[in-house]
């Protein structure tokens, strides 16, 4: 489907920005992305990090870490329903990784540090992690670029994503070169 909408312009019509695939897997291989990630990407669209991120742990680590990654270690935020079930079935397509895809204002959802048998993993909630609580060790994203009087300057992205993340962690995004 995402051929579909980069040839047939209806993505820019319903507000998507299509990733291109050589800068998501980019992205992945630079922060070194590995199956103890969590990994967020907090306007995540079809899902194009998420997957970049899934397909590059399918190819460097055992089944059994595998299946726990995509159940317990991949986040995405979507405000808008229609494309967030794009990327919960952009997802399915490559094997999974579904489950903590949810539909909601990045700037009002939040993950809070969690463990899932014993082993590190993030929950979402409605408030702000408190110091400690940060569970993302990965972000990967590519805010909207703010559109002409829109209050989510992509600043914004950038700074919401920072307060979700571990000491340590590392983010990528692409920006404008105004926004910098």
């Amino acid at each position: 489907y995402e051929v579909f909408l980069k040839y047939g312009n209806g993505a820019k019509e319903i507000g998507i920005v299509l990733t291109p695939r050589h800068i998501t897997r980019f992205a992945v291989e630079a922060l070194g992305v590995s199956h103890t990630d969590l990994v967020l990407d907090p306007a995540c669209g079809t899902g194009g990090f998420l997957v970049a991120a899934f397909d590059h742990v399918r190819r460097t680590c055992s089944k059994p870490q595998l299946e726990r990654f995509k159940k317990h270690n991949l986040y995405g935020v979507e405000q808008e329903s229609y494309v967030a079930v794009l990327a919960i079935v952009n997802m399915i397509f490559r094997g999974d990784g579904k489950n903590n895809i949810t539909e909601g204002n990045c700037f009002t959802t939040y993950l809070k540090s969690s463990a899932h048998n014993g082993q590190r993993s993030a929950t979402f909630v409605k408030t702000p992690p408190r110091p400690g609580e940060e569970a993302i060790s990965r972000v990967l994203m590519n805010p909207p670029f703010a559109l002409k009087g829109s209050v989510d300057k992509e600043y914004r992205f950038v700074s919401h994503a920072l307060s979700l993340m571990e000491d340590g962690g590392l983010l990528f995004s692409l920006l404008p070169l105004g926004a910098m």
